[in-house]
């Protein structure tokens, strides 16, 4: 019985308080990823937020990104905030993606998706609610994979003539790849060995690999390359991906 509710507890559904304190928790165990997709942004009013990023930023060894939605009329921009550049200088990526009403927020170890957007009128007005996903769960997993669909676009911070920070977007440059030795439109890569073989999260090794891990490999077991970048990383079967492409 203890093992069942174990695992309905990997998942919480959250009121709005709670919604609040898990986000400021995501963003202070971070450790090496924050993800934070948020339709509207206006930090200059959540000054403990503005708080939080900068201590994540502050660590050195978390990669803040920040995905806002592409806005371009002027009297809507989403990224009304003169603390967003402050933010930026010190590593914070932002990125800008059309159509975009989702709000989640997730790290490494745990993501949040919720109503919440990362405004005043949310954060300390509206009726909010959140649902909490461990990492490691079949539904943290299928949450990254729906976001990988989605190809959110680099942006720069220039000053607008309202005295705003405008974010506007820029080339995106070329994803780093491995050399690819065929023409497969889905090549993947073995998990164990390295072998080139095709792109499926649910099956990352190859079938010379496969039996010996089937027999006795745990899911967390340390492997030794990215299912889809083919680099050398420290993956395993619950997260075959390295970090630039599991987020990105």
């Amino acid at each position: 019985m203890a093992e069942v509710v174990a695992q309905v507890l990997e998942v919480e559904i959250l009121d709005k308080r709670e919604t609040v304190a898990r986000l400021y928790e995501l963003i202070d165990q971070a450790e090496r990823r924050l993800l934070l997709i948020s339709p509207y942004v206006s930090l200059d009013k959540l000054r403990d937020l503005y708080r939080a990023l900068d201590d994540a930023l502050d660590k050195k060894t978390v990669k803040v990104t920040l995905v806002g939605r592409d806005c371009p009329d002027e009297r809507n921009f989403v990224m009304k905030s003169d603390l967003l550049p402050k933010l930026q200088a010190k590593g914070l990526e932002v990125r800008l993606l059309k159509d975009l009403h989702a709000k989640m927020y997730v790290s490494e170890k745990a993501a949040l998706v919720t109503s919440l957007n990362l405004t005043d009128a949310s954060m300390n007005n509206s009726i909010e609610v959140g649902m909490w996903l461990a990492a490691g769960t079949e539904a943290y997993g299928d949450l990254i994979r729906v976001w990988k669909q989605q190809k959110a676009e680099p942006a720069v911070t220039t000053e607008s003539d309202s005295g705003h920070s405008k974010p506007t977007l820029v080339a995106r440059g070329a994803p780093q790849t491995r050399k690819r030795t065929s023409k497969a439109i889905l090549e993947g890569c073995c998990i164990r060995c390295g072998t080139e073989i095709e792109l499926d999260d649910a099956k990352p090794f190859c079938r010379e690999c496969y039996p010996a891990f089937s027999a006795r490999g745990s899911p967390t077991a340390k492997q030794n390359f990215c299912h889809e970048c083919g680099r050398k990383e420290s993956t395993s079967f619950a997260k075959p991906l390295c970090d630039d492409c599991f987020y990105g």
